[in-house]
C-alpha cells in the first residue's frame, strides 16, 4: 500500500502542475510534445499468435469482430517449451487488445534488444486500470485514494520502461533501468519501488489461473524462452 501510494505522490507532484496547465489549455503546444507515447516502431497482427493458438490447442473464445466485456475464465493446462519471438509477444498483445475491454493497456509494445534489455511502451487507461485492480484483488480503499492523487493526470497515461526481466518458480525479478511517465524518468532510488509494484501486479494477475505455471521465462537472443504450464483455454462469465 505504502509502494503504490508513493508512486502516486511521485506521479501527481512531478507532473501534476505542467498536466494541470496543459489539460487546461495554458499550455497548448506541449499537450502533443509531452503527453505522447513512445513508439518503438513495433505494430504486430494478432494472425501470428491465433496461428501458434491452434499449433498447440489453445481455445480462444474472445477472439471475434469486437473486443468482450466481462471476468475471464481459465480453464484446464498445456505444458509449454517454447521461445516466444518478439513477434509473437507483440502479436499476443496485440489479440488480448482486440478481444478483451478490460486490458488497462493500448498500445503496448514490446522491443527485445540484443543486450538481453527489454522496452516496453503503451498508453494506460485509467479507468480501466481501475476496474482491473478491483480484479486484481485492491480494495476499494487503495483505488479511491490513487484517484485522488490522479486527478490532473491524463488519461491514457503514456508510460516507458527499459530494463531486464525473468520469471523463475513462479517469481518475478525485475531491474528497471529507466521508467518514464509522461517523457519524465523517475529519479533513480525509485525504480525499486516501482519493481516491487510492478511484480505485485504480476503475481495478482497469475493468481487468476491456477493452472499456470510459470518454472521459468528468460530473455535469449531468440526472444523469451518459456517453461511451464499455460490455461488450455479462455472465455467470459
Amino acid at each position: 500500500m505504502k509502494k503504490f501510494l508513493l508512486i502516486l505522490l511521485i506521479l501527481i507532484i512531478g507532473l501534476g502542475v505542467v498536466g494541470y496547465l496543459t489539460i487546461k489549455g495554458k499550455i497548448p503546444v506541449l499537450y502533443n510534445a509531452v503527453f505522447q507515447q513512445v513508439d518503438l516502431g513495433i505494430d504486430e497482427s494478432p494472425d501470428i499468435i491465433y496461428a501458434f493458438y491452434e499449433k498447440i490447442g489453445y481455445e480462444d473464445n474472445l477472439k471475434g469482430d469486437s473486443p468482450k466485456s466481462g471476468e475471464l475464465v481459465f480453464e484446464g493446462g498445456i505444458d509449454l517449451d517454447h521461445t516466444f519471438t518478439q513477434s509473437e509477444i507483440n502479436s499476443w498483445l496485440s489479440a488480448w487488445e482486440n478481444s478483451w475491454t478490460g486490458i488497462p493497456f493500448k498500445n503496448l509494445q514490446i522491443r527485445i534488444n540484443s543486450d538481453g534489455t527489454v522496452e516496453a511502451s503503451s498508453l494506460i487507461s485509467l479507468k480501466e486500470a481501475e476496474s482491473i485492480g478491483r480484479t486484481l484483488g485492491y480494495s476499494q480503499e487503495e483505488i479511491d485514494k490513487a484517484k485522488d492523487f490522479l486527478k490532473y493526470i491524463p488519461d491514457p497515461l503514456p508510460l516507458y520502461a527499459k530494463g531486464t526481466a525473468s520469471i523463475k518458480d513462479n517469481q518475478v525479478n525485475l531491474d528497471i533501468q529507466n521508467f518514464k511517465v509522461v517523457g519524465y524518468s523517475l529519479p533513480e532510488g525509485m525504480n525499486s519501488t516501482v519493481e516491487g509494484v510492478i511484480e505485485d501486479v504480476i503475481s495478482r494477475a497469475k493468481n487468476l489461473s491456477t493452472e499456470t505455471d510459470i518454472k521459468s521465462a528468460e530473455v535469449t537472443s531468440e526472444g523469451v524462452k518459456f517453461l511451464g504450464t499455460v490455461p488450455a483455454s479462455v472465455s467470459i462469465k
